[in-house]
């Protein structure tokens, strides 16, 4: 018998089937009355479709899905569907009587977590949903508290047009001449109708008073909500922009990793061209990024580097001192009272960039200014005092033994001694004696090898220029702030002037209008009026 529910109930219809009728050749009505057997005997919780059919795919329940294994599995969960099939894969066998006899492939009882619980890529969409409708019902708000703002400054601006008017009128009235003529034989009347109007005018520009303040208020608060629904449409804008790449990097992930690997290789060639570019720009780049201890190792040891020029070492006592060559010599007899210390050098010293011997701050930047004026001067004085190079060529005689036909015409050439060299060549006196050594002005090779004044003056300028750049960026943003905080006191004050021309300062107990003025400014704009 059929049951009520569950997927069995299915199964046990499928195999009644089997055994009451014949297996008939596969055609459309049989796979019809087959489904609509299926759907009445589970109740309609389990519905088989052609198309369902192809992909191996059962709607189960409420939108569920069940994958089969294969094709071939799909036939022999549904022999129904597929008589001919079916009858083809049926066993010979007595052992298997019933494939359905067999536990389903899917276990419903082992409880499956949400994919968003699971898949960083769904948490993450779902935390942006969030936000995203969080943002929509702020904007919701604050759309919906502007039009009542804008509805009630339209109303203050309609409530006073009118009056303006009258009072205009009111005031060319009680200047007409002819009507103070008029009015002469009752003068105790006009006395008290004139206090009447004057209390009622009184009356009158105080209540504008409180309405232009509250007209100020509503107009600031309406600024600051649009600026808010800027900040808030902003967001939401980035929020579709990050969901957007989101979505295509997953895509990318799950489809396409090579594309991943390939802009991944290419965003760390791109980093490395970056830093090599740096590296070749300014030598020093390095030392802005590593420590106190670092930094004297990458300006002392000349082995951590190669290719790097090392912090000159003149001896194994320390350096020695040097001469100071400029015009106005900088000395220690000098007075330091007046020198002031920049802040660069501050950071210079604290980090030990350039290694100095002295024993205050003003010493050590002293010392610093010395020694770079002094390396300045000696590379100055070098380059003055270079000559032309040296005629290094010697006068040989005729001679057939010489290697080319121009050679054994004599004249002035430097002989050969290399391995290509013929025999003349090397046996050549005046090219190859100590004395046209020494006359040709060689250097011993391990003079050659001494750091120039002149590298080491560049030396000094690149350290002392990462510092003074570093601190060039701070005073710019100090001032950056300074200008800013400016700009908003002068609006602050422009807000004030404007609400002291509209505020009778007698209501409120001042002497004049200035002193209302430096009161509300003590007080802010926010303050004025109240």
């Amino acid at each position: 018998m059929a049951q009520d529910n569950g997927v069995d109930d299915g199964s046990t219809v499928v195999r009644e089937n089997q055994e009451t009728q014949e297996p008939k050749p596969d055609s459309p009505p049989l796979v019809e009355e087959a489904c609509r057997q299926l759907e009445g005997s589970a109740a309609g919780k389990v519905s088989v479709s052609e198309h369902s059919q192809k992909d191996r795919f059962v709607k189960f329940g409420k939108g569920g899905l069940i994958k089969f294994r294969s094709r071939q599995d799909f036939i022999a969960k549904c022999p129904a569907l597929f008589p001919s099939e079916a009858r083809q894969q049926q066993p010979t066998s007595s052992r298997a009587t019933s494939v359905m006899d067999e536990p389903p492939f899917w276990e419903p009882d082992v409880p499956m977590k949400p994919k968003w619980e699971t898949d960083p890529y769904c948490t993450n969409a779902w935390e942006q949903d969030a936000k995203r409708k969080k943002l929509w019902a702020e904007t919701a708000d604050l759309q919906d508290e502007l039009i009542v703002i804008k509805e009630e400054i339209e109303e203050l601006k309609k409530k006073w047009e009118p009056r303006r008017v009258l009072m205009r009128r009111r005031s060319q009235r009680s200047n007409d001449p002819r009507r103070n003529e008029a009015r002469k034989t009752n003068q105790a009347e006009d006395l008290q109708q004139k206090e009447r109007e004057e209390q009622a005018r009184r009356e009158q520009e105080r209540e504008r008073e409180q309405d232009d303040v509250r007209l100020h208020q509503l107009e600031d608060r309406k600024h600051q909500i649009e600026v808010e629904l800027i900040e808030h449409g902003a967001k939401l804008v980035t929020i579709a922009h990050d969901a957007k790449e989101a979505m295509e990097k997953k895509w990318e992930e799950d489809c396409r990793p090579d594309l991943v690997e390939k802009r991944e290789r290419k965003k760390a060639e791109e980093a490395e061209k970056i830093r090599v570019m740096l590296e070749d720009c300014n030598p020093f780049h390095h030392l802005a990024s590593r420590g106190p201890e670092k930094l004297v190792g990458d300006a002392v040891n000349e082995q951590e580097r190669p290719g790097f020029l090392p912090w000159p070492q003149d001896s194994a006592d320390g350096p020695e001192p040097m001469v100071a060559t400029h015009d106005v010599p900088v000395t220690e007899n000098n007075n330091l009272k007046n020198l002031k210390v920049p802040e660069w050098f501050r950071q210079l010293d604290a980090e030990k960039a350039i290694p100095l011997t002295k024993r205050t701050p003003k010493e050590r930047y002293q010392e610093l200014v010395n020694r770079w004026a002094d390396l300045e001067a000696e590379s100055r004085r070098a380059d003055a005092g270079k000559t032309k190079p040296v005629w290094d060529k010697n006068y040989h005689d005729e001679h057939p033994d010489w290697p080319t036909e121009t050679q054994r015409q004599g004249g002035w050439w430097r002989c050969r001694s290399g391995d290509d060299a013929s025999k003349m060549e090397r046996e050549c006196t005046a090219c190859h004696s100590a004395q046209s050594a020494t006359a040709r002005g060689k250097k011993p090779a391990a003079a050659t090898a001494t750091v120039t004044a002149k590298e080491k003056y560049e030396r000094f300028s690149a350290i002392i220029e990462v510092y003074t750049r570093r601190e060039m960026e701070l005073d710019k943003q100090a001032a950056l702030a300074r200008i800013y905080a400016e700009e908003e006191a002068a609006k602050d004050q422009a807000k004030l002037r404007e609400l002291s021309r509209n505020v009778d300062w007698r209501a409120y107990g001042y002497d004049s209008t200035e002193d209302y003025t430096s009161n509300q400014s003590q007080a802010g704009p926010s303050q004025a009026g109240k």
